[in-house]
């Protein structure tokens, strides 16, 4: 790699900074950080051209623009989108290098005594949630926010993690494109990521999660399971096995994870469980009216209907007119419940105008041993025809 005068050449210190990131060598950051205050005093200065120069200083000229691997970016907005990368880049590999010294901390310690003890407890659910103005703010729009996330408690192999889509602020004039996945997961923690991609625009999101021990029932299906996003239909299910079957039918909980639907229609999508047995249950995925749905996942999890320290359920809203801001109600949990709950809240139902921004929030508050308030609201000029939300409470 050339050593470049990033005062002089900023795009091309940018250039360097991101194949310094794909090398992953130790000592980058202090370098990034120089060359990404270099590129935003140059924004900062309303900068409408930064001219690309070789090493040499020369002007490049655009037609040999393609005998780089990066390409020329020409205007702000490319170079604030490559910012907000590499600033996540910069987060992602400073929580991995914090994580991998705790372990070590931990590996060096003295080992503690063990103390006998009775037979293993089933380890309770853990709930959380996670939002990209967490890690940024929500006019900083970027295609991929991420967080380490430490677990609560320990597990000796790692959990399950059941996710859900709670909160959406995505701009309507592209695709409607989001997706929620977790990497890097271990028995000491997880990566939570929010991700769009192509040209849609991401300005925030909320996802909430549940922890799962390894001998819960979960899975998670998608509808490019069955065909691809290039050729959506309306309608996809698919028959789900219990390993091993439950002694009678259990509960289901279904919860949007990812979606890919077509900007300019507009956005409806329903998950669905039915025929639900011992042995499996069926799971859907549909749209309707003149929606084009490319893709779609939805978590699951099942648990015993007899459980007695769990109690979910669903709740929906509708609204012919769609200018409605606030839709409340109440769960009641009187005579269910021995203590305050913790609550995982996941989108199932989403049916909201294409004319303007989709904005949907979907929360909870008031709560107590007897009982919660829920919350599904909008804001601007977002038609919310109707929507329905699945809630988990442990």
């Amino acid at each position: 790699m050339s050593d470049v005068d990033a005062t002089d050449n900023p795009l091309a210190a940018l250039w360097l900074a991101m194949a310094e990131i794909a090398m992953a060598r130790a000592t980058w950051t202090p370098k990034v950080l120089a060359w990404l205050k270099v590129v935003e005093r140059a924004m900062e200065a309303d900068t409408k051209m930064i001219s690309c120069t070789r090493d040499d200083k020369t002007p490049i000229d655009v037609p040999s623009i393609t005998e780089y691997q990066h390409p020329c970016r020409n205007t702000i907005d490319d170079l604030r989108r490559e910012i907000n990368d590499l600033k996540d880049a910069l987060s992602t590999r400073l929580d991995l290098l914090t994580e991998e010294i705790a372990k070590s901390n931990r590996s060096t310690a003295a080992p503690q005594e063990v103390e006998e003890s009775g037979p293993v407890q089933p380890q309770p659910l853990v709930v959380g949630s996670f939002s990209t103005t967490d890690v940024r703010p929500w006019d900083e729009p970027r295609h991929q926010t991420s967080k380490y996330l430490p677990f609560a408690q320990s597990y000796t192999s790692p959990p399950h993690l059941f996710l859900g889509l709670n909160s959406l602020d995505i701009d309507c004039r592209t695709n409607i494109r989001v997706m929620s996945d977790i990497t890097d997961i271990t028995t000491e923690g997880f990566r939570l990521n929010v991700k769009s991609w192509c040209d849609t625009i991401l300005y925030s999101s909320r996802v909430g999660w549940i922890e799962l021990p390894p001998n819960n029932q979960y899975g998670r299906f998608s509808t490019e399971d069955d065909s691809p996003s290039l050729k959506p239909r309306t309608k996809k299910s698919r028959r789900i096995t219990f390993s091993p079957p439950f002694d009678r039918p259990p509960r289901v909980v279904v919860a949007l994870s990812s979606l890919d639907i077509q900007a300019g229609k507009n956005c409806r999508v329903v998950l669905r469980a039915t025929s639900i047995e011992n042995d499996g249950f069926v799971i859907h995925i549909d749209t309707w009216g003149d929606s084009v749905l490319h893709m779609a996942k939805a978590d699951w999890f099942a648990y015993p209907a007899d459980s007695t320290d769990i109690i979910e359920g669903i709740f929906t809203v509708q609204d012919p007119n769609g200018k409605k801001r606030n839709h409340i109600g109440t769960v009641d949990f009187v005579g269910k419940l021995s203590k305050i709950p913790n609550v995982f809240v996941g989108i199932n139902m989403l049916d909201v105008g294409c004319e303007a921004n989709l904005r949907i929030s979907a929360f909870v508050e008031s709560i107590t041993a007897t009982g919660m308030t829920w919350h599904i609201d909008t804001w601007a000029d977002t038609l919310l025809f109707g929507a329905g939300i699945s809630y988990v409470c442990v």
